[in-house]
């Protein structure tokens, strides 16, 4: 998430778009915009392709979007305009993760990192660089993310560059998250939130609060989940001012809403506090009528921890229920087995032992599936290493 030039896109719309309301006419926001590209010049060009980019992403429109993120680019080195070449080239890194061409991507991103740091953008060199840290874990490649991140965290000492210190610690605390190693992944996670600065590192800092918040209630450090609250709400509250004295929709941030609401929810349900939790998930649930199934499942299971915490089962095993065709849907494992889990706890304390065990039967092939895997990602990370 990145704060766009808010005023100057919101303008370059109602250039773009103003001949097209005056003749009441349908034509989408894209084609209004592609009609007076031609007629454009200087700022206004550029602002008008950020925003095709834009409208083509919300799309989940692959190819359109790559498209105009090239012309974008193109425009901007032809104006010699950096900063829009700099928001350019990033765009591209992500839309090639996003959609799934990390191999492209990893192919792109030397020349663009040796571009960043020219210019000294180093937000972008460092946050673009753990790219190839996300695309590790992805892939099950926890050692070779871990020294990737080693050399990010090297970097930026010796340039002594705080934001990317932050970013290399949130980085090492996704990593040893995903070896399962908590108490370190916390660690890192606190170490980041020493460097990251708001309106520096927005991105960088509402992605860390949601990871470590994750951890944290691994580990059932509940009130330490709750210490991230107020500066976590401060900033989202930022944004949302920012669009509102704009006059932008602020339903793009509705999940990171969720998010937030989500592990605050979570934490109260954690100490007790169940009417507290209960409205919190509430307001997260009435943000995932839009959400995708991936965003919705984490609220659900939480959801669940609620249900199950105040022994009222038939409820619990009702949202799983919904949680399991949404992981059923994603093909999501992981989550199917989650869901497993969190049954046959739930079927236990309700007495309702066979029910129990069938799940119990039911969870041996999928952890043998998963164990499998991850012995084959790690033994085929071994050769490439050595």
């Amino acid at each position: 998430m990145t704060r766009i030039r808010f005023q100057s896109v919101c303008l370059a719309f109602l250039l773009v778009l103003q001949p097209v309301i005056a003749l009441g006419s349908s034509i989408s926001p894209s084609d209004s915009i592609r009609r007076q590209l031609s007629h454009l010049s200087g700022t206004a060009k550029l602002q008008a392709l950020n925003n095709l980019c834009y409208i083509a992403g919300n799309q989940n429109d692959s190819i359109n979007e790559l498209n105009y993120i090239e012309a974008f680019r193109k425009e901007a080195a032809k104006q010699h305009n950096v900063d829009d070449e700099t928001e350019a080239r990033a765009m591209r890194l992500n839309c090639l993760y996003n959609y799934q061409m990390r191999d492209q991507m990893a192919e792109e991103l030397p020349e663009n990192l040796n571009f960043f740091a020219k210019h000294e953008r180093w937000d972008k060199y460092y946050g673009k660089w753990t790219l190839l840290v996300e695309t590790c874990l992805n892939n099950g490649q926890f050692q070779t993310a871990l020294n990737e991140t080693q050399k990010i965290y090297a970097d930026a000492k010796k340039r002594k560059n705080a934001s990317g210190i932050g970013i290399a610690c949130s980085c090492l605390g996704k990593t040893y998250w995903h070896m399962r190693m908590y108490s370190q992944s916390a660690k890192n996670f606190a170490e980041a939130l020493k460097y990251l600065k708001p309106g520096v590192n927005d991105t960088e800092l509402l992605d860390t609060y949601d990871a470590y918040s994750t951890v944290l209630n691994n580990t059932y450090k509940y009130e330490k989940i709750k210490e991230l609250g107020p500066n976590w709400l401060k900033l989202l509250d930022s944004y949302k001012t920012s669009y509102l004295s704009q006059g932008i929709d602020i339903s793009a941030l509705a999940d990171f809403y969720r998010k937030y609401y989500t592990a605050m929810g979570t934490a109260e349900g954690g100490l007790g506090h169940y009417p507290q939790a209960k409205a919190l998930l509430d307001k997260a649930l009435a943000l995932c009528a839009d959400a995708s199934p991936l965003a919705k499942v984490s609220t659900l299971a939480s959801l669940t921890l609620y249900y199950t915490d105040i022994k009222d089962y038939d409820k619990a095993l009702a949202v799983n229920k919904e949680r399991y065709e949404l992981d059923r849907r994603m093909g999501d494992i992981y989550g199917i087995l989650d869901v497993y889990e969190q049954n046959s706890s739930i079927l236990m304390l309700a007495g309702r032992k066979a029910e129990a065990a069938d799940y119990f039967q039911k969870m041996i092939p999928l952890k043998d599936s998963i164990s499998s895997n991850e012995t084959s990602s790690q033994l085929n990370e071994l050769n490439t290493i050595y």
